[in-house]
């Protein structure tokens, strides 16, 4: 294992470091794109990818060299993988093996293992009275992860390391209004409901997602009833700042 990760942390090392604002918040996480254009173009609306010019912004929350310690520590029943279908679950010496083999491999509630992983995603909960969540995604070249799907809950999808090719569209069957290439410091949001899928490009790829819900991640369908008057609230809130 450790000389498969360490095929994935040359790559990394190969970029040069450049020092960015602490990533603790919402508003740090979306930027350069200010919280007041993001509710009012985005949120609940439709995709949007915010592009850094600086590659290594992610990685002070999560980076190819800590996967070997995590994967130690990580509980069985957060590991699943993926190949172009539904989650497989199983033993963790399977599951990597099915990683060596090329499949794209998952580490659920990763921000249980990472402080800050945890103190972002805690915060986000906090400030907008949601549940959250946080995933990794480690992808070979050119493979996909997941089948075309949705989520019941809106995401945010931070890229690592290497290029990962999202498509994204309003139903099943239907042209993407989306089709981007995420690069390292690359963000993407999703709304809830919207169908997509993701396929690595010519390099590893490491990806963290950060689902967020306002009924505690059930599987049962939202109503806008649910969330729309706190939203709108935050959004006023927001918007008087400005």
């Amino acid at each position: 294992m450790t000389t498969f990760i360490s095929q994935f942390s040359t790559l990394s090392q190969q970029q040069s470091y450049r020092r960015t604002e602490t990533i603790k918040s919402l508003e740090t996480l979306i930027a350069p794109l200010s919280l007041k254009e993001f509710f009012k173009k985005y949120w609940k609306k439709k995709a949007a990818i915010i592009a850094d010019d600086n590659p290594q912004k992610f990685r002070q929350l999560l980076y190819w060299e800590q996967l070997q310690n995590l994967l130690v520590d990580c509980p069985e029943n957060h590991l699943k993988c993926f190949d172009n279908g539904p989650p497989i679950p199983g033993e963790k010496a399977n599951l990597l093996q099915r990683w060596h083999q090329s499949q794209t491999l998952h580490i659920e509630r990763i921000e249980k293992l990472v402080p800050a992983l945890e103190q972002l995603s805690g915060q986000i909960a906090e400030d907008l009275k949601a549940s959250t969540k946080m995933y990794a995604f480690c992808s070979h070249p050119n493979r996909p992860g997941a089948h075309l799907h949705y989520d019941r809950f809106d995401v945010f999808v931070l890229q690592i390391q290497g290029y990962k090719k999202w498509q994204v569209q309003l139903n099943r069957g239907r042209k993407p209004y989306l089709e981007r290439v995420l690069q390292p410091g690359d963000l993407l949001y999703l709304p809830r409901g919207h169908w997509h899928q993701a396929v690595a490009a010519k390099e590893q790829s490491l990806h963290l997602t950060l689902g967020i819900s306002f009924n505690n991640f059930d599987d049962s369908p939202l109503e806008e009833s649910t969330f729309s008057p706190f939203l709108l609230k935050l959004k006023n809130k927001i918007l008087k700042k400005f």
